[in-house]
Formats: C-alpha cells, structure tokens, sequence
C-alpha cells in the first residue's frame, strides 16, 4: 500500500496555505491595532497583546471559511508562508488548535536552492508536491493555493485561491475554491454547498 493510499481516506485534497494576508489582513491588525494601541492612553497602550493578536490570532471568517471547506471534504494544510518556519509543524497545529481551525498542518514547504536568488514560492510548492519532499506521496493528490501574493505563483493560476491582502481570507472565496477543487474530481460530502448550481 502507497502512503497516498494509507491516507487518502483520512483527507480529499491539500491546501498550500500563506497566513500573512489570509488570516491576518490588512484591516485586521488596523482593528488590533486600535483596540489595544492606537485609541489607548499611554498608560494603557499594550504592545505585547497587539503583536500576539497579530501573529497567533486569526480572524474569524478567514477560521469560519477554512472550516466550511473542511465539512464539505476534509484536507490536509501545508505550510507555504514565509513565516511556517518559525515554529515546528506540531507547535503550529497547536496554534491552528488555538483558532479552532479543523484541518491538521501536515508539514511546510522547503526552500529550493537557486543560484544568486531566493526560491519563489511556485518553485517550493512544486517541489513539495511533485518531487517526494512530503511525508506523503501527494504528486497525485489534487491541492489548491490560498495566498495573497499572486505574483510568483502564475504557474499555478489554475489551482490558486487570489486572496486580497487588506480584507484577507473570507467566506466569498469558498465558492472559488470547490469549483477548482472539483475541476481535480474532487468529492464532496452530500447535501453540501458544493452541490449548487451542479
């Protein structure tokens, strides 16, 4: 049996997922911002709150999106952000437990060696995918990518969520993402949203 036999019940697809500007947008360290700083005398003003909220807290819809995903077909996520190695994938599961998000972090992309420069993120999610760098053998598993910066994933265009950076990750993606997950013959669960418009 092939790892991607052993779990091909246990998830339907993979999410290359960024958090920068997906789950923390623009709008929402604005709104953190304010709560515990910019409206706060100075006695008040707490840095340390704000910058936990900004890096370790989500924000609701951009959770509420990935969990609705979630119920109409259960996924694995890989790490694409440039942040995934700041902590171990066991230690982001935790956090993603944190934010009540569903889906298990399975692992993170690499970095690819290039010469004179750094490795876009197209090249990274390729290698990952395609090229045995998973714990899994995923390179016939279908994916998508969520991410707010489009510009070095063109090559993916066909599987890439385009997430805008100030409003981040919200529920009018979903749509997107079950259409470009069904385009790879991805099943969905019965009575679902997926079932609309089919």
């Amino acid at each position: 049996m092939t790892s991607t036999e052993q779990y091909k019940d246990q998830f339907k697809f993979i999410m290359y997922l960024d958090m920068d500007g997906v789950l923390t947008s623009g709008d929402y360290i604005v709104k953190v911002h304010d709560c515990f700083v910019g409206k706060q005398d100075d006695e008040n003003k707490d840095f340390r709150y704000r910058n936990f909220m900004h890096q370790w807290c989500f924000q609701t819809e951009a959770v509420e999106c990935l969990n609705k995903l979630y119920d109409l077909a259960p996924y694995t996520i890989i790490l694409s952000s440039t942040r995934r190695f700041q902590l171990t994938p066991t230690e982001w599961n935790t956090i993603f437990r944190i934010n009540d998000i569903k889906a298990y972090v399975g692992g993170r992309t690499g970095k690819v060696p290039k010469d004179n420069y750094i490795s876009w993120r197209e090249d990274e999610i390729k290698q990952y995918h395609y090229n045995m760098g998973s714990m899994f053998t995923f390179n016939k598993i279908p994916f998508i990518v969520v991410d707010d910066d489009c510009f070095d994933l063109m090559e993916l265009e066909d599987r890439l969520i385009k997430v805008d950076t100030d409003k981040g990750l919200t529920l009018e993606h979903l749509d997107d993402m079950v259409n470009k997950l069904k385009m790879q013959g991805v099943k969905f669960n019965d009575n679902t949203r997926s079932n609309w418009g089919s």
